[in-house]
């Protein structure tokens, strides 16, 4: 309320408030009250009163001591004089140049600066005494009791039942009186008397400093603090880093100082492996033609051993055949000579030696006018050319039931092998095996290309392979070690057969042209031109004179193996030939073409026997049982028929699509058939209960032709990935 009061005296506050001399509790009778007029132009404005109130000792003691508002109002009336002379200074010399007022205006400016400091050195200095002497502080704390004046009462008890018109009007009436009894110029009256100021005014205002210059030094603190906490934050954030990196570097230090240490550990090693691997090369180097002449020598022994087998198994085959024919012929000539019914142009059976057969694989019969048994083929025979094979020999595999004590006395009979075959030797030779018996026990890599056909040897474990790469390799089977390898073709090779007593290789290829190996000598004994086109096929006869060639030229043409010549060619496919094969020990091959048919030829009449017809796809592959009586072939579309030549009917038909079928195998029973499909699966199946046995997949690729071995102890399957594997 006494700021208010206070704030009075210049601006006239709206609302009627207590008396200036409220907190006075002493009125003083006896003096002359000076009175202002506050009235404002507003109904409700009230006028105040400003009484002089009496200071105790210490008080006035206090106020001799440096009194600020007289010490103000002086310097007011200082600057206003100092105006006052100005003015009329400027006044006079009106004439004068315009840069005096401005001398003037900066004087008044310096004055006010210099009121300004003045001000300011004087609330310092009593600060400064006020923090000297507590007395003096506490007694401007302290707030004496004075006795409430009448006016006041007055005011407080309407204020308090709000009646403030009422107040109103008693405050106009009441400083109306009071002014009357002074001057009529209230200003004159003020500006001639002096009366001190109520002390509880002067106490806000220094409290009221006080709070200020308290405020404006919390702030000032809290800024120092703040940048205090600031430094000393980063300081600390610093401090910690720096530990930091410290302990970083220290720890890089010890790994440089480790990875150092093993560097040069290293560093020596290599120096030492250096070192020894110079002296493992000169050592290398030096050992190097022996190793090359060991190496040399290990194919030559690989190859002379496989010759050596290969010529005992054809000396012994030659020996047995000689054997079972010199008891025939001699029965025959005692039959003749006791009948007496012989004619002048006698006849008599001469027996070629095994010497005199070169690459023959039968004795030949010739009378005595020099003409042989056989039907006399087309072309007149020259010096080197062989006869065609007889039109009925005995088929040692007629007698093979299915099983395998049986199957093995047969093949030891037949074939002459020092090793005969156990109850292992037919992989489905009896029905209580079961379906799932076949898995992938290896896979080699045979070329780098797609293996386009693989062809067991008849009686040997070697296996030859041909590829797209161009090349054909002989493996020793079933451990799969290359024998020997072959490059000469100008495109892919087809396929590849073996001679069943010789060592001899013939291959077909893209280039359209056969060329005939010499696997003893290592090089390419002839080639072949005899076709326009691609060919795709080739096979031995089983007697080894003769081999089979078929083109897309739609011909097939067989070749002497002995005259190096072609003697007959064979047409009557409307397209492509794409496979043939052999009859076994007959003189008959069957072919299949891209126009559907399947056919059945005599090799040495040049002629067709008969036409199988149902594939609704091209045929890709045929093939005969090792009985000679059932022929299968498969087509481009998956579908696999089986002929039985002694009713010439199609008795099974199974389709193993959508997928093609790229090639088909009997085992060594004719029971089995394993068909190679373009999905990746090998489909076995059971021809004569007409049942899929297994479908063996593990194949990323086509495959491309299966094969059984000789015995039948395993199945091999070529792949388009270049690899072929081995089931057993």
């Amino acid at each position: 309320m006494e700021d208010e009061a206070l704030h009075s005296q210049g601006s006239a506050p709206s609302d009627p408030l207590l008396s200036p001399t409220h907190t006075a509790k002493r009125p003083l009778p006896d003096e002359k009250v000076p009175s202002a007029n506050l009235s404002q132009e507003g109904p409700e404005e009230t006028e105040y009163i400003i009484e002089p109130v009496a200071l105790s000792d210490e008080e006035e003691k206090l106020d001799e001591e440096i009194d600020l508002t007289e010490l103000e109002a002086e310097l007011q009336a200082a600057l206003s004089e100092t105006n006052i002379r100005a003015r009329s200074v400027a006044a006079e010399s009106g004439n004068e140049s315009s840069q005096q007022p401005m001398e003037g205006t900066s004087e008044d400016t310096n004055e006010l600066d210099d009121y300004e400091q003045l001000m300011k050195d004087a609330r310092k200095l009593k600060r400064e005494r006020d923090d000297s002497n507590d007395n003096i502080s506490s007694a401007i704390a302290r707030v004496t009791e004075k006795h409430e004046a009448v006016e006041d009462f007055i005011r407080s008890f309407l204020i308090s039942s709000q009646m403030h018109k009422t107040l109103s009007c008693f405050q106009t009436e009441w400083y109306d009186a009071q002014l009357q009894k002074a001057d009529s110029d209230s200003a004159t009256v003020a500006k001639r008397e002096q009366w001190a100021v109520p002390n509880a005014f002067l106490v806000n205002q220094e409290l009221q400093e006080q709070v200020a210059h308290l405020e404006q030094e919390i702030r000032r603190q809290r800024e120092i603090a703040s940048k205090a906490f600031h430094a000393l934050r980063f300081r600390f954030f610093l401090t910690v880093a720096l530990s930091r990196v410290r302990e970083y570097f220290d720890k890089f230090k010890k790994e440089r100082d480790f990875h150092r240490m093993h560097h040069r550990r290293l560093k020596q090693e290599k120096e030492k492996c250096t070192q020894e691997i110079k002296k493992l090369k000169k050592k290398l180097e030096d050992m190097r033609p022996e190793i090359e002449t060991l190496h040399g020598k290990y194919k030559t022994s690989i190859r002379e051993k496989m010759l050596i087998t290969i010529d005992r198994d054809r000396l012994a085959a030659k020996v047995e055949s000689l054997n079972r024919q010199g008891p025939r012929e001699s029965s025959r000539c005692a039959s003749r000579s006791s009948r007496g019914s012989l004619s002048s142009s006698s006849e008599t059976v001469e027996v070629k030696k095994p010497e005199e057969c070169e690459g023959e694989s039968h004795c030949r019969k010739r009378n005595s006018n020099g003409v042989s048994g056989t039907s006399q083929p087309r072309k007149p025979a020259t010096k080197l050319d062989s006869q065609w094979p007889e039109r009925r020999r005995v088929n040692p595999y007629l007698s093979v039931e299915g099983t395998s004590s049986e199957l093995g006395k047969t093949e030891s009979s037949s074939q002459h092998h020092s090793e005969t075959s156990t109850g292992s030797g037919s992989l489905l030779s009896s029905a209580e095996k079961p379906r799932d018996r076949l898995k992938c026990s290896h896979a080699f890599d045979a070329h780098g290309a797609a293996v386009v056909s693989i062809v067991f040897h008849p009686q040997l474990e070697l296996l030859a392979s041909t590829s797209d790469d161009g090349t054909w390799k002989l493996w020793q089977m079933p451990a799969a070690h290359l024998v020997m390898s072959g490059v000469g073709h100008t495109d892919w090779v087809s396929s590849a057969s073996l001679h069943p007593y010789a060592s001899v290789l013939v291959t077909a290829s893209g280039d359209g042209t056969v060329k005939l190996w010499s696997i003893a000598e290592e090089n390419c004994v002839h080639t072949f031109t005899d076709h326009s086109k691609p060919v795709w096929d080739c096979c031995f006869h089983d007697a080894g004179d003769f081999f089979a060639t078929c083109s897309a030229d739609h011909s097939i043409k067989c070749f002497d193996a002995n005259s190096l010549r072609c003697r007959e060619s064979l047409r009557g496919h409307a397209d492509s030939v794409n496979s043939i094969c052999f009859q076994p020990f007959t003189n008959c091959l069957a072919s299949c073409s891209t126009d559907k048919m399947v056919k059945l030829w005599d090799m040495r009449t040049a002629s067709v026997i008969r036409k199988l017809s149902g594939h609704s796809h091209s045929c890709n592959d045929v093939t005969f049982n090792m009985q000679a009586n059932v022929v299968a072939s498969c087509d481009a579309g998956g579908v696999v028929h089986v002929w039985d030549l002694r009713k010439m009917e199609d008795v099974l038909e199974v389709n193993c699509g959508p997928s093609a079928a790229s090639g088909c195998a009997f085992d060594i029973t004719g029971k089995a058939l394993a068909v190679g499909s373009a999905d990746g699966t090998v489909k076995l199946l059971d021809i004569t209960k007409e049942t899929l046995l297994q479908n063996m997949d593990g194949h990323p690729d086509y495959v491309l032709d299966v094969r059984f071995s000789p015995d039948s102890s395993y199945l091999c399957s070529a792949c388009a990935d270049g690899k072929v594997r081995i089931w057993e």
